[in-house]
């Protein structure tokens, strides 16, 4: 379960598979390259074994109606946008293959296809080979989940004054530890368990496709 604006909520439906589908890539990416950057610093800077127990602790929670939800805090709020991003490299890469097979690769955009999170009722086809679009839809999705955008500025509060970041966490109604709290580092037993927590995670999730670029960023 996951606290959103409107309340807590799960992820259920074509939304989850989506979910489920970019997990499974940051996991492959994680474990190909402890450098692959996501282009979100606050995630980048963690340890490959923090940044995978970050994404069975986020990955559980919106999954999972049983789970309590998590602390808000940045880093956690950040692993959030690190997957909703991977969705949009998901995205971009069905349209490039597409574009080069000259044969339909559409099962991400056929999942975002049946969701509609603005107000206004608006489809994409699922054959719009639109990036902008689906990317609107995508961070539409993604900000219907986060509380808050504070996550983009992690670093820099890090580095100002502890007063300016108190006043800044005050306006935006977050408490005191969310940008210091610092992510979970599996060791032994517990690093066989988030292993085997990632996997059940994406068990079910449908292919998807590599990107083939060295780094990428999350655009806001």
């Amino acid at each position: 379960m996951w606290s959103t604006h409107a309340g807590p909520r799960t992820i259920e439906g074509p939304e989850a598979g989506l979910i489920r589908a970019a997990i499974g890539l940051v996991v492959e990416l994680i474990e190909d390259d402890d450098d692959w950057d996501f282009g979100i610093p606050i995630f980048d800077n963690q340890q490959p074994e923090q940044k995978l127990a970050l994404l069975g602790l986020v990955g559980t929670a919106l999954l999972d109606r049983h789970r309590q939800p998590p602390p808000l805090t940045a880093v956690i709020s950040a692993t959030v946008a690190v997957i909703y991003g991977e969705v949009e490299t998901i995205v971009a890469s069905e349209i490039e293959e597409e574009r080069l097979s000259s044969a339909p690769v559409r099962s991400i955009r056929s999942l975002l296809s049946e969701l509609r999170p603005f107000q206004e009722p608006v489809r994409l086809a699922v054959e719009s080979t639109d990036c902008e679009a689906w990317n609107a839809l995508i961070r539409a999705l993604r900000d219907r989940v986060l509380h808050d955008r504070m996550w983009l500025h992690a670093e820099a509060f890090l580095d100002d004054d502890p007063a300016v970041t108190r006043r800044a966490k005050r306006r935006a109604g977050l408490g005191e530890d969310y940008f210091w709290a610092i992510a979970p580092d599996p060791i032994g037993t517990t690093l066989h368990e988030l292993r085997a927590t990632l996997q059940t995670l994406v068990a079910h999730a449908i292919p998807s496709h590599r990107p083939e670029q060295t780094m990428h960023k999350s655009d806001d």
